[in-house]
């Protein structure tokens, strides 16, 4: 008849109430667990982002670097730092970084964040080429930025063009290490810092030796001056780009440029104190010149010099260069295709509010300064150091002088190739300096052609699925029975 359910249905009928009941009990089991945790549900966390890092090899194998980025994702749970080799990116073998013409390309498309290793910075190629973000937007709209926490010379050397392109984590300096029994036996005074270009020649002059026309110990020794001497030119004489404008003007033939030049052609030359082009070679066994007795003072950085005067103080000490100091940076930079440009900003500079990656620990100095005052404050970096390196350091800090030349290829090259020719006594430095002028200009304003002509090619980087929060809650769905 027509309404009348069978024994089966009001079974099936009563099996499903029973159903719904137990699903209610559970809702209201769920409801009042939830309770306990109402924020989770309430307010549910951020979704959370994911972000490449890359850094050297060495880095990662400390572990320093593992620490900093497990306390930033603390601090920021929203988002995850995946670490990444620099020398795989590269293609290189472990622990290596060189740099090639597409090094920065290769490191932008890969990571989010990249550190460039101590180096003399980042090179205006990369901003050219798109490689890298402007970072200037992100400080302006940072209220706890203060530009004033970095020591004199480190944003400096990554602004230009109206933008910042890197910001610094760590400085070194280039200094000048001494045998200090040479001196003595000279009955010379050790050198200090604010000496001068003269007292540095006369210094080298009175401590080289020579048995039988043979130089047996150099005064003065610079491994890497045949390489870059426009830089060394620089260092006596100033500037020697004007960059104003683009392209920059040459000032090689200014009388700061050919007085320098002709100061180093007379070390080399008429002092002979002062070995070109050739340094001599020492026993390999990884001790300096200096400690191997053949050079009475050295170029070094200030990372290797400290070292020695702090295990040897009797026998070695340390002396910046007069009036300028170079200055050698490790940077963060945050690539042009970032996918999450402000959680890639929060990382980048959270990561420089923090101790040297490249220390495997605050307690292992190794002449590294932190660019950041404040993060040498708290690590009191000053009271560790010894009473020479210190005075040294801080003379080096207020005299940091960064070399533009590297990063107009069209100037430096005709600069150091005339350079050379006038430390070879081939020509005169006013007639090799003129002739390099005029072919820097000419090279210069086909560069500032190129430059304008090329368009940078878009990246985008690609980002993984981050893993979920530690304390995210995870639920089971699962739908039974009949939803007829």
């Amino acid at each position: 008849m027509l309404g009348r359910r069978t024994p089966q249905a009001n079974l099936l009928l009563l099996c499903r109430r029973a159903m719904l009941r137990n699903l209610l009990r559970l809702l209201l089991i769920c409801l009042a667990l939830s309770a306990c945790r109402a924020p989770a549900f309430i307010e549910p966390a951020a979704a959370r982002v994911s972000i490449t890092f890359a850094v050297p090899d060495w880095e990662l194998q400390w572990g320093s670097v593992s620490k900093v980025v497990a306390e930033f994702e603390r601090q920021n749970p929203d988002i995850h730092v995946v670490l990444k080799s620099s020398s795989e990116i590269l293609g290189l073998p472990p622990n290596a970084f060189a740099i090639k013409d597409d090094t920065w390309r290769r490191l932008a498309a890969a990571a989010d964040v990249f550190r460039i290793p101590l180096s003399g910075g980042l090179p205006r190629q990369a901003a050219h080429e798109g490689s890298v973000r402007d970072l200037k937007p992100f400080v302006e709209a940072d209220s706890t930025f203060r530009a004033g926490d970095f020591y004199p010379g480190a944003l400096e050397a990554a602004s230009w063009d109206g933008g910042l392109w890197a910001l610094p984590t760590a400085l070194d300096y280039e200094v000048i290490l001494f045998d200090k029994a040479a001196f003595a036996a000279a009955g010379m005074a050790y050198p200090q810092p604010g000496w001068s270009w003269d007292e540095l020649a006369q210094a080298a002059t009175a401590l080289t030796v020579s048995n039988a026309g043979q130089v047996t110990r150099w005064g003065f020794v610079d491994e890497a001056f045949v390489h870059f001497p426009g830089q060394y030119v620089e260092l006596r004489a100033g500037a020697l780009l004007e960059q104003t404008g683009v392209p920059p003007t040459p000032l090689f033939t200014s009388e700061g440029a050919v007085t320098a030049t002709q100061w180093w052609a007379d070390l080399i030359r008429k002092a002979q104190a002062m070995p070109f082009p050739d340094a001599p070679r020492g026993d390999g066994a990884g001790s300096s010149l200096v400690e191997q007795k053949l050079v009475a003072m050295a170029s070094y950085s200030l990372q290797g010099a400290a070292s020695r005067v702090r295990t040897k103080p009797q026998e070695f000490g340390v002396v910046p260069y007069p009036t300028a100091s170079p200055i050698w940076l490790e940077q963060l930079c945050m690539s042009a295709g970032a996918a999450h440009p402000e959680a890639a900003w929060r990382w980048l500079n959270f990561a420089t509010r923090q101790m040297p990656f490249s220390m495997p620990s605050e307690a292992d100095y190794r002449g590294l300064l932190p660019a950041r005052r404040s993060v040498a404050q708290a690590a009191s970096f000053w009271e560790g150091l010894p009473e020479e390196v210190a005075t040294t350091l801080r003379y080096a800090v207020d005299h940091a002088a960064h070399s533009s030349l590297p990063d107009w290829p069209a100037a430096s090259q005709p600069l150091n190739a005339a350079l050379l020719a006038v430390f070879r006594g081939e020509r005169s430095a006013e007639e090799a300096l003129a002739a390099a002028q005029a072919q820097a200009s000419t090279e210069l304003q086909r560069e500032a052609g190129r430059l304008a002509a090329v368009t940078p090619a878009p990246l985008r980087v690609a980002t993984a699925e981050p893993p979920p929060a530690a304390d995210a809650i995870r639920i089971t769905f699962l739908a039974t029975g009949d939803v007829s």
